[in-house]
């Protein structure tokens, strides 16, 4: 289970400038974010836990743990803490010990959007790729090119099925890399870092997107990717997120990454009808903790970009549905709104946020034994996402600026076309 601290729920009071500002600059901010994870610690301890390191898993994988109730980890990045019990009937007494400062969240299901079109189906071979992008002529990327405003200095985080670090539109560069396990927490198969792998090709074909050598909106920006979905399922679960989410704020301050500005993809989500069959109040509960995660992000200055599902009009997903969130939408390479693309309504809310090109994308996708790479066309919000990704990596290039100051770069410069009584604020470099 996943233990949320109460304050991180107030997300008009988290996100502040003097906050974002010293997430960046100063490593006590960023070791708990202000908030009460030592008091977790010792209350979990005291139920007979024991503290194991994340990043220690790795160089201890036989820690004895025959003599304790369990185990929980820091998320010292993000100020969470994850616990794990042997004993079921343990949870209810860690429920009531902790409850008057966390939410205590049991991990659930999260997944890439409905697929429309499988990685495999299709492939158009290539040994080598031809000039210019492919990218329409209103999205400004050729003009950004031109200038040079290539992403150069800019992180893009990726959460996806990994990626393909030794295709042609990656193998020149160094990719950090970290693989997350369906168990995250287990001693025998820990996370790890390793050469970019990708079993399923929808994260190389995302990562293609973002910043391939001549696909990419954004060639020259850092891509920093973690694996958190099972390539036979397409599912993760939200412990697998926030340890890709904190190993990837860890990778962000890094001393040679603290000065360079950043922002992360997430094509994946759950949805936001009752199809989860879970009580409301357990709903809700996962909503409040996916949110407080979300706001975590926003605190340390990184816009999370997030596809808002396949699902049709009325229907999204989260977290792309969350108001922090820049939930992307889907249009074509004419800017009508894909039929798939979802949206949400309501008195407070509406979504998606921002459009991006996301259907029929040209992009890398996996390499044959021979070793030659291949590319294909795919659609979704889960392709549109990262081009609104990319594109913002492109302002980030020009002019550093804060994730509310980008926020308000991407929405006021997007093109806004209209499809009989719909419109579309469609993300462009200009």
């Amino acid at each position: 289970m996943l233990l949320v601290p109460k304050s991180a729920f107030d997300s008009d009071g988290i996100v502040t400038t003097a906050r974002v500002a010293a997430y960046r600059t100063s490593p006590s901010a960023r070791r708990g974010l202000g908030h009460v994870e030592e008091t977790a610690a010792r209350r979990l301890e005291r139920l007979g836990l024991q503290e194991v390191a994340t990043s220690d898993l790795v160089a201890r994988p036989t820690a004895p743990l025959s003599d304790t109730q369990g185990v929980f980890a820091r998320f010292t990045a993000l100020g969470l803490t994850a616990a794990y019990f042997r004993d079921e009937s343990q949870i209810a007494a860690a429920r009531g010990a902790l409850q008057d400062d966390f939410e205590v969240v049991t991990n659930f299901s999260l997944a890439l959007p409905t697929r429309l079109r499988a990685p495999g189906t299709g492939l158009m071979h290539a040994t080598s790729m031809p000039v210019g992008t492919g990218w329409p002529t209103a999205s400004g990327i050729d003009t950004a090119h031109r200038q040079n405003v290539r992403g150069a200095g800019v992180l893009v985080g990726v959460l996806d099925t990994g990626i393909d670090a030794d295709h042609q539109q990656f193998h020149a560069r160094t990719i950090p890399f970290r693989y997350v396990p369906f168990d995250p927490n287990n001693p025998a198969s820990p996370p790890r870092d390793v050469r970019g792998f990708d079993l399923d090709g929808h994260g190389t074909h995302v990562c293609g997107i973002i910043a391939g050598s001549t696909v990419g909106v954004a060639p020259e920006a850092e891509l920093v990717v973690a694996s958190v979905i099972e390539s036979e399922t397409a599912r993760t679960s939200l412990i697998r997120v926030v340890y890709g989410l904190n190993w990837l704020l860890h990778e962000f301050t890094a001393p040679a990454n603290a000065t360079k500005p950043a922002v992360v993809n997430l094509s994946l989500g759950f949805p936001s009808t009752g199809v989860l069959n879970v009580p409301l109040k357990e709903y809700k509960t996962r909503l409040r903790a996916m949110e407080a995660v979300l706001n975590l992000l926003i605190q340390a200055n990184v816009l999370p970009i997030v596809a808002i599902g396949n699902d049709g009009p009325g229907r999204f997903g989260y977290p792309g549905g969350f108001r922090n969130a820049l939930g992307v939408g889907a249009v074509d390479h004419g800017g009508v709104i894909a039929p798939f693309s979802g949206s949400r309504t309501s008195s407070r809310t509406r979504k998606p946020d921002i459009y991006g090109y996301g259907v029929g994308i040209y992009s890398s996708l996996e390499r044959d034994m021979a070793n030659q790479s291949f590319y294909g066309p795919l659609d979704g919000t889960s392709m549109a996402a990262p081009f609104v990704a990319g594109i913002a990596a492109l302002y980030l290039c020009r002019s550093r600026m804060s994730a509310a100051a980008l926020r308000t770069t991407l929405l006021t410069n997007a093109q806004t076309v209209r499809t009989g009584r719909r419109s579309a604020l469609i993300a462009r470099y200009v």
